[in-house]
């Protein structure tokens, strides 16, 4: 009788999910079944982070099983109880009867890198929007910070919004192989931007050299994540079927499938252990690797890239036809290079058009399975 009661309660549960999705800011809160993927949650206790066995969503309540409770293990990331244990023990826990647990009090998980490993231009249509022609990658210096927390935007600054789904190991990954034996974490994250940083660190040359992009997406409170973690059995086949959405102020931006990727997550990967030992990459000023040592290592993340929909485009051949007669006719040919008054112009026109982020912006972003996030950017207070 236990077991049935517990069944109809999960099934009505999982359809007022669906139900309630038009008027959530989470729009997707669809959960993997348990036999197609394992999908984790934090919650802060006395003990240490508790690690939860997410089985349904319900507006902003989830029922999950607590499995530090059962497995008496309590670990900094919810991707290391099941390595510990089993997937197969943890998969059995979904027939225990399960907690309620509202939204507010998931956690994201603690000791996670601050070193991450991105993707540029992985969307075909995000590449022609940008002006780019090839995959390329670069490395992301930003701490992950709770999806739900306000986002700062500072005087001057170019903010740009990227959904992206973002992968984490169970272990180092130095090769092909350890690739193939690791357990692989999934979850949503934002690759938070200012564009006018990038711009003036960009090889104008080079665009796909990743030169720049260090700089303009690195920086606290630009690597916001969700608070899902989801260990697929088939990585591959989960990865394709995630539908991504990202709206500001309930206008959809950014809408893609993942299967549109043109590198998974390991083509991703190959391409940057094939990439010879170089410092050909710069952040503040300083010449730095791809990755330490070639080793994506355990807690950093691949940050797969974005789809189309962002703010920035680059200057149309007009707008730089106009800009050279200025700098011709102004005389600042004397002070500056064309490249340099071009870039400045860019990034003063992008400012005037308040097109990018601006405060009191509210921002909504989810993805089939691994749940959502919504925040508000908020001006700095420096």
């Amino acid at each position: 009788m236990k077991e049935v009661i517990k069944t109809v309660w999960l099934s009505a549960t999982m359809s007022l999910s669906i139900a309630v999705n038009a008027n959530s800011d989470s729009v997707f809160q669809n959960i993997a079944a348990v036999d197609e993927a394992l999908t984790l949650a934090q919650i802060k206790t006395t003990k240490g982070p508790a690690s939860l066995l997410v089985l349904a969503q319900e507006g902003q309540q989830i029922s999950a099983v607590n499995l530090s409770q059962v497995f008496d293990l309590y670990t900094n990331d919810p991707l290391d109880i099941v390595v510990q244990v089993g997937s197969e023990k943890v998969r059995a826990q979904a027939q225990q009867s399960p907690q309620r647990f509202e939204l507010s009090q998931l956690i994201i998980p603690t000791g996670l890198s601050s070193e991450q490993l991105a993707a540029g231009g992985n969307y075909a249509a995000h590449s022609e929007e940008s002006g780019l022609e090839d995959v390329f990658l670069f490395p992301k210096y930003s701490q992950p910070t709770p999806g739900n927390q306000a986002m700062p935007v500072n005087a001057g600054q170019l903010l740009d919004y990227e959904i992206e789904i973002c992968t984490r190991f169970d272990r180092d990954i130095r090769s092909t192989d350890d690739f193939n034996k690791a357990t692989k974490a999934f979850f949503l994250c934002g690759d938070f931007s200012d564009r006018a940083a990038l711009m003036r660190n960009i090889d104008p040359d080079d665009w796909e050299s990743g030169a720049g992009f260090t700089d303009g997406k690195s920086g606290q409170g630009l690597f916001p994540i969700g608070f899902f973690t989801v260990i697929p059995n088939d990585w591959l086949s989960f990865l394709n079927d995630i539908q991504l959405q990202l709206s500001v102020n309930n206008d959809i931006r950014q809408q893609a499938k993942a299967d549109q990727m043109i590198l998974k997550i390991d083509g991703i990967l190959n391409l940057a252990l094939s990439e010879e030992e170089s410092m050909r990459w710069t952040y503040q000023g300083k010449n730095i690797p791809l990755l330490n040592e070639r080793v994506l290592y355990k807690g950093q993340s691949i940050v797969s890239g974005t789809p189309a929909g962002v703010v920035f485009r680059p200057p149309e051949n007009t707008f730089i036809a106009s800009c050279v007669l200025k700098w011709l006719v102004t005389g600042q040919f004397f002070k500056q290079r064309i490249t340099d008054y071009v870039i400045e112009s860019h990034i003063e026109a992008g400012l005037e058009s308040k097109a990018y982020l601006q405060p009191g912006d509210h921002i909504a972003m989810s993805a089939s399975y691994l749940g959502g996030f919504d925040f508000t950017i908020e001006s700095s207070k420096k």
